[in-house]
Formats: C-alpha cells, structure tokens, sequence
C-alpha cells in the first residue's frame, strides 16, 4: 500500500510563480504484515502547519494497494478545514492521529 498526502498550498518564497504542499510534515510511513492472512497495516505521521487562509480548503490523503502493476483499490479521505485562529500549543500537536480503517 502506498500514501500520498495534500495539504494546502504555500508560496514558494524563492519562486513566486511555484506553490507547494509545505504546509504538511509528512513523516515515515512503517507498516506491520500480518502472518495469519494478506492484511497490512500502515501508518503514517504528518503534521499540519496551520494558516487563517486554510478556511474551507482540505487536507488529503490517497490511498492505492497494487500487486505487480495493477492497481487493485483506491480510496482518497477528505478533512475539509476552518480555521479561526491559529492556536501554538508548547507541549506538541494538538491532534495526536486519525485513524483511518481500509479495506
């Protein structure tokens, strides 16, 4: 299984006319093989850099399982943000993971 990530657009400070998705940390993805049957577990860390211009823009991920070259599932989640100020928390993130449940 494979994990890509989308966050909202920041500018790319060097090169105005270039946005990137720097506003998500994504971290190592580990994953656990189940001995008893085909199931894998993935998980993936990211972390989001909040912005009052995120309002009613999204966080993604898409999710693809593929065996020898043929895309067998795709599945993309959705979080559509608001955001009505931007909270620095000193103990670390405020959201610490989200389960996501594939099949």
């Amino acid at each position: 299984p494979s994990l890509t990530w989308f966050g909202p657009p920041r500018p790319d400070l060097n090169n105005s006319h270039n946005t990137q998705h720097n506003s998500l940390k994504v971290f190592q993805v580990s994953e656990l093989e189940s001995p008893d049957s085909h199931t894998v577990a993935v998980k993936q860390s990211v972390r989001y850099i909040p912005s009052t211009d995120d309002t009613n823009k999204t966080i993604s991920c898409s999710m693809m399982q593929a065996m020898d070259g043929i895309t067998h599932h795709t599945r993309t989640i959705s979080q559509r943000l608001n955001i009505t100020r931007r909270v620095v928390s000193a103990g670390g993130p405020l959201i610490q993971g989200v389960s996501i449940l594939s099949g």
